[in-house]
């Protein structure tokens, strides 16, 4: 005996429903920007960068800050060294983040 209800046997063998946002694109491959193709405008990603340096720098300073009293200095050395890596890495993010909006 079969059941009409969703969760019935009914409907079993049928393919799923397209995705609305893959109708008509080969593939599936979703086009544009948005937070459903994974996309980031200039702003979304150049306030990516912007949150990832502050949060780093924080947290590095207060690093820094306790291997300074406890003096370790090596420690605080390479910190600076992680922090220089974290400044270019930055300064990448933004570049690309000018050439999304301006391509």
């Amino acid at each position: 005996m079969e059941k009409d209800s969703p969760n019935g046997a009914e409907g079993a063998n049928e393919e799923p429903e397209e995705a609305p946002w893959s109708a008509g694109v080969p593939e599936g491959a979703p086009q544009g920007f948005g937070f459903r193709t994974g996309k980031r405008s200039s702003r979304v990603a150049y306030g990516f960068a912007v949150f990832i340096l502050v949060i780093e720098t924080v947290l590095l300073v207060l690093g820094g800050i306790l291997l300074a009293r406890e003096g370790q200095w090596v420690g605080v050395g390479l910190l600076v060294l992680v922090e220089a890596a974290f400044i270019a890495g930055f300064r990448a993010l933004a570049r690309q983040a000018r050439r999304r909006r301006s391509g």
